[in-house]
């Protein structure tokens, strides 16, 4: 489009039409449309700034009165400082909305090495009872089942809830407590081959 008067009120139009849906767009919470309504905005600003920079150089080439020309860059510095403002909304929404996702992505992330731990634990100590049974030492063990409940802070509390007599627990009475708690507590975190393991 050539930089003349006539089109640059085009642009102009065109860019206050779509100051005007800004808000409707963000309200909207589409991320797609809010980052393309960004883009445009900016598009459509360097363009109204491009031909308003010719449009000058032509008034002054053709000797217009210097005042009458500040008075009418100046109402288009205007109707550019409002796109600015409109563009500085989009970009706080969506820096506000990257650092939600973040945020939601790091207690995902939290949650899931939290459960592949406990996983881990479990599928461990189902294994090392197994291997003490078959060794016959298993009964050499049991009184440290206290201290590995101490090791389980988060979900210990759960472990006894239901049975008073936890306090004479063996190593296999934990390691059945454990596997009803994972299976009461289900995650889709859980690697599917461990949970498996942890079902024989």
């Amino acid at each position: 489009m050539e930089a003349t008067a006539s089109n640059l009120e085009i642009k102009l139009t065109q860019l206050r039409m779509n100051l005007e849906k800004t808000d409707s767009v963000i309200d909207g919470n589409n991320l797609e449309a809010i980052e393309r309504h960004q883009e445009t905005l900016k598009t459509i600003s360097a363009k109204v700034n491009y031909m308003r920079l010719e449009v000058e150089a032509i008034k002054l080439a053709a000797g217009k009165d210097a005042t009458e020309i500040e008075a009418w860059n100046a109402s288009v510095d205007e109707k550019l400082q409002q796109a600015d403002k409109e563009i500085g909304k989009v970009r706080k929404w969506l820096e506000e909305r990257k650092r939600e996702t973040e945020v939601t992505a790091k207690q995902e992330r939290i949650k899931f090495e939290e459960e592949l731990q406990k996983m881990k634990l479990h599928v461990k100590l189902t294994y090392c009872v197994q291997a003490l049974q078959t060794l016959g030492k298993l009964e050499q063990v049991n009184g440290a089942v206290s201290m590995t409940l101490e090791k389980l802070p988060g979900i210990r509390g759960d472990l006894v809830r239901t049975d008073p007599e936890w306090e004479n627990w063996d190593f296999s009475k934990l390691s059945e407590a454990i596997r009803l708690w994972l299976r009461r507590n289900p995650s889709d975190s859980n690697n599917t081959a461990d949970r498996e393991l942890i079902e024989q």
